[in-house]
């Protein structure tokens, strides 16, 4: 894609609704101190499930916000601030995912 032979590039605001992880980013954004690496965190462990077809698409913004409502969020002083809030998102997100993945669904994905 060459930019330059673009004469205009037209954006629209983006459906919240149909993509509800779009929120919650901009949730952690404006939240800040260790919130945006807990919510990584747990989009990465959620994808890689729904990958292996653990869940289904629409449980990955499920996951998100629950791990985001439960993370205390701390400010970010040193690497380990932001290392332990993934550390415990990942460990929480997993543990959501198993429950997720022992409920027997008609189609996963």
């Amino acid at each position: 894609l060459d930019l330059t032979k673009l004469s205009s590039l037209h954006f629209e605001a983006p459906d919240l609704d149909r993509f509800p992880s779009i929120s919650l980013a901009y949730r952690a954004l404006r939240t800040g101190g260790t919130l945006p690496a807990a919510m990584n965190a747990a989009n990465e462990e959620a994808v890689h499930a729904f990958i292996k077809e653990r869940i289904s698409l629409s449980d990955i913004p499920l996951i998100i916000r629950a791990i985001m409502d439960d993370h205390k969020v701390s400010p970010v002083k040193i690497l380990d601030d932001v290392l332990n809030a993934d550390r415990g998102a990942r460990q929480l997100a997993r543990r959501i995912i198993n429950q997720l993945a022992a409920v027997p669904r008609a189609n996963v994905a």
